[in-house]
């Protein structure tokens, strides 16, 4: 087991919740997986208490993940895109890749759409990354975020929930 030393550490910093508004399936690809493409026009994003970043309180405008389900339908890959409009006008692109496991707990969050239906944590890690010519959130454009997430059923909408945290840097020699 790790002391910490050399290794980073986390700062809890943003939630992201989003809904699917379409789905765009492009069928079962030659390498076997299944492509699909999700539309998301309707969420929100905001600031974890206490993080020390830029503060960021918007809705999610535009987004889209393209997600690819591995041919046992036991894992996915994730590729999300979308746009922030922070209150104050400020745009934010952000983007995250990862991983999906699409397990049996995961699996039953969809066919039932019932209100505040959530899979657990721990099924969907990410690497997440902002871009934005706004001044006051120009340091998102060289910070380095993960994601931990999990889908999310909501008035009958299929959504995801994602925290991020910000890695930090170690400032300690091994």
């Amino acid at each position: 087991m790790s002391t910490g030393l050399g290794h980073c550490s986390l700062e809890p910093a943003y939630l992201i919740e989003m809904y699917v508004t379409a789905a765009n399936p492009v069928g079962e690809l030659d390498s076997g997986s299944t492509f699909v493409h999700y539309e998301f026009s309707v969420g929100s994003m905001s600031t974890v208490e206490g993080y020390t970043g830029p503060h960021i309180d918007g809705q999610v405008v535009n987004a889209g993940d393209w997600l690819y389900i591995d041919p046992s339908q036991e894992h996915a890959s994730v590729n999300v895109k979308g746009v922030v409009r922070t209150l104050n006008g400020a745009s934010l692109y952000f983007s995250w890749n990862g991983h999906a496991y699409l397990d049996d707990d995961t699996m039953a969050s969809f066919p039932r759409a019932v209100e505040s239906e959530r899979a657990p944590f721990g099924r969907l890690t990410t690497l997440n990354s902002f871009k934005s010519g706004d001044p006051s959130f120009k340091a998102l454009n060289n910070t380095c975020f993960v994601g931990n997430g999990r889908y999310i059923v909501k008035n009958g909408q299929i959504g995801v929930e994602a925290r991020l945290a910000r890695v930090v840097p170690s400032k300690h020699d091994v």
